[in-house]
């Protein structure tokens, strides 16, 4: 990919701000995701079905911007500032892959949360 630069995927262009690495996009989502999770849900009494919402949660989190990895949706991100150039729609590529790997139940529901995470 030769939009990279230093061989780095990103999340966000940069607005005021360098684009952010994808990775640490990811990994702060998830965490912070998590986080909140666990203050919701601490005295939920049912842990067998907090935990299985926590693994859907943990999934949609960590997938939910994987089509951002796609050299069409890098050449825009890399852009230290914005840029007319569209964003492609990324949200397929997540929901493609965590299908792709497993088709159960639980990862229905993380499908359709990684699909709401990017809708407006």
């Amino acid at each position: 990919m030769n939009v990279l630069i230093y061989g780095m995927l990103f999340a966000h262009s940069g607005k005021n701000f360098p684009p952010q690495p994808y990775e640490q996009h990811v990994h702060n989502v998830v965490n912070r995701s998590l986080s909140l999770f666990d203050e919701t849900f601490a005295h939920h009494k049912n842990k067998k079905q907090v935990e299985y919402l926590r693994c859907v949660l943990s999934i949609a989190a960590e997938w939910h911007d994987f089509g951002k990895v796609m050299p069409e949706c890098q050449k825009v991100l890399c852009q230290s500032t914005t840029s007319d150039e569209k964003m492609l729609n990324h949200v397929d590529a997540g929901v493609a892959y965590v299908w792709t790997i497993t088709r159960n139940q639980q990862n229905v529901l993380s499908l359709r949360c990684v699909v709401d995470s990017c809708s407006p």
